[in-house]
């Protein structure tokens, strides 16, 4: 038997990478996609949660849309944590780009990408961090339904579809917090959202 034999077969080009080394190259390509995608989505994730908040009566209104870009303006006043500032900051910076994707029904409301996003954020950050990023996307929910509802103090200004929605969005957020395990520091995941 020569030495060579209980390894793994060479490829043709003598380049001497094995079968493992690509399997695992190609899955190391795989999972940057996968934080690329999901970065992406991370950017998207406030203009989600407005889409499904503002049109969850079937219409978005200019009294929702004025107060989701404040709210993003105003991100420091509206946020517990640098987390969800850097989250609001990127939202910002593609609000124009976002709004004209809706128009163009690019994107779409779709409480799966929060699911999605969700799920990518909690393997990132402590349970402690992620509590404290639902608690504002929370707030931003609930100042977006607030927005137009409500007449004259004397109606709840909440809407039957958008409390649902955010009782919805909720459940996501227990359940991500709960499956958490990500670092108590995540600063290195910060710089790169």
């Amino acid at each position: 038997m020569s030495a060579t034999s209980d390894k793994e077969p060479m490829f043709d080009d003598h380049h001497g990478e094995t079968l493992a080394d690509l399997n695992l190259e190609r899955k190391r390509i795989k999972f940057q996609k996968y934080q690329r995608d999901m970065k992406k989505a991370l950017h998207k994730l406030a203009f989600q949660i407005f889409l499904l908040v503002a049109d969850a009566d079937g219409k978005i209104d200019t009294k929702e849309m004025a107060l989701f870009k404040d709210f993003l303006k105003n991100r420091a006043d509206n946020c517990t944590n640098k987390y969800t500032q850097r989250i609001y900051h990127s939202t910002i910076i593609d609000y124009s780009m976002l709004i004209n994707q809706y128009h163009k029904k690019i994107i779409k409301k779709d409480i799966s990408q929060v699911e999605k996003v969700m799920g990518f954020v909690q393997k990132c950050v402590s349970p402690v961090i992620l509590a404290s990023i639902c608690k504002d996307l929370n707030g931003l929910a609930k100042a977006i339904a607030e927005a137009s509802g409500g007449f004259g103090g004397l109606t709840n200004p909440v809407s039957k579809e958008e409390a649902e929605v955010i009782a919805e969005l909720k459940k996501i957020y227990q359940t991500a917090i709960e499956s958490a395990d990500g670092p108590e520091d995540a600063s290195k995941w910060l710089a790169e959202i």
